[in-house]
């Protein structure tokens, strides 16, 4: 879920880093331009008027002209929030960092979320979606690394669970799971054929055409 007051005139908008998604991606995010009616102050305390439960993370541009809430009541905000959802908070004036900036609040224990800069908010957002496909989670370190790349760490991974089954035979490694995840992650199909010439490989030709796949 993203609520985000940017137009799509203005420089990193949420509209336009959606843009940038594939229709999958897409079809995971939820936008909104504005958060009327989700949630209310009541004295010091913050009622929710939506069901968050669905979303895993929640992106909320932390505006300072337009604060997400009146009252000091940020943190309350976040607490009811963090009961389903991890809480991110973006805007231009956040400090720019290459790995994840976790904020504990000062008046409600356990209680944090995660700010970032919106520049690589913007940058950030399809490898942070694409790590989910590619994972199975969400992994925030791919909001705030441009250099990282959740198909080719996840590549490394299955790789490597690969050259441990080498380690025994070149057929048990042929025949691992970790070969046929790493195949199909690279668009690899129809993987009976390209299995059976992995388990007549020797091993040095074996990691060379590992190497090659991960080079894709």
């Amino acid at each position: 879920m993203i609520i985000d007051d940017k137009s799509k005139t203005e420089k990193y908008s949420s509209e336009n880093a959606i843009d940038q998604l594939n229709d999958y991606q897409r079809s995971l995010v939820d936008h909104y331009r504005n958060a009327t009616g989700f949630w209310m102050q009541q004295d010091d305390d913050v009622l929710l008027n939506k069901d968050f439960s669905c979303y895993r993370y929640i992106f909320i541009h932390d505006s300072y002209d337009e604060p997400i809430i009146q009252g000091g009541l940020k943190e309350v905000l976040i607490q009811k929030l963090s009961v389903t959802s991890t809480v991110v908070l973006f805007s231009g004036t956040k400090k720019e960092s290459i790995t994840g900036q976790k904020v504990f609040a000062d008046d409600i224990e356990e209680v944090f979320w995660y700010e970032l800069r919106r520049s690589q908010y913007f940058d950030g957002l399809s490898r942070f979606i694409e790590s989910l496909v590619v994972f199975g989670d969400y992994k925030i370190e791919y909001l705030y690394n441009r250099y990282s790349d959740p198909k080719k760490d996840r590549g490394q991974e299955l790789a490597n669970e690969v050259r441990s089954h080498l380690e025994v035979s070149s057929q048990e490694a042929a025949h691992s799971n970790a070969l046929v995840q790493l195949l199909q992650l690279f668009g690899y199909q129809d993987n009976e054929s390209i299995l059976e010439r992995f388990s007549k490989l020797s091993d040095e030709r074996f990691l060379s055409a590992l190497d090659r796949l991960l080079q894709k």
